[in-house]
């Protein structure tokens, strides 16, 4: 009986642990969705401000990297603006007078990246972007 006990104690232990992970999993999925929907706002607040053929293109440009097979991280870096860390938050003002649209282009590694890239957007007319290569 002692060892049915040991048994029965070790089961609802274990069955509390699994709630509480069970919770504790609930609650991170709830801080991700929560994250992304956070995301999703400021892309779609970040998209009312630039150019309408360049929110196209920006948008477009997903699709046509995954397409080409181009690598992210590598020959793909993204919009300007993701590229760099503000340290202060008393410096966006300043940024954003200063560098306009420029926080649109997007960073590649080469011109012969953005050439493809290029082609692809203007070949099935998705929209305008700017390249720093």
């Amino acid at each position: 009986t002692d060892t049915l006990e040991n048994i029965k104690r070790a089961r609802n232990e274990m069955a509390e642990s699994r709630k509480e992970q069970w919770r504790s999993l609930e609650e991170l999925s709830e801080r991700v969705t929560e994250a992304r929907d956070n995301a999703q706002k400021a892309m779609s607040n970040m998209r009312k401000v630039m150019p309408r053929a360049t929110s196209q293109g920006l948008d477009a440009l997903a699709t046509i990297v995954q397409q080409e097979g181009i690598r992210v991280g590598e020959q793909y870096h993204g919009l300007l603006l993701e590229n760099f860390d503000i340290k202060h938050p008393k410096f966006n003002t300043a940024i954003e007078v200063a560098a306009e649209n420029s926080l649109f282009h997007v960073v590649v590694d080469t011109d012969a990246t953005a050439a493809r890239l290029m082609k692809r957007l203007e070949q099935d007319k998705l929209g305008r972007v700017t390249f720093l290569p």
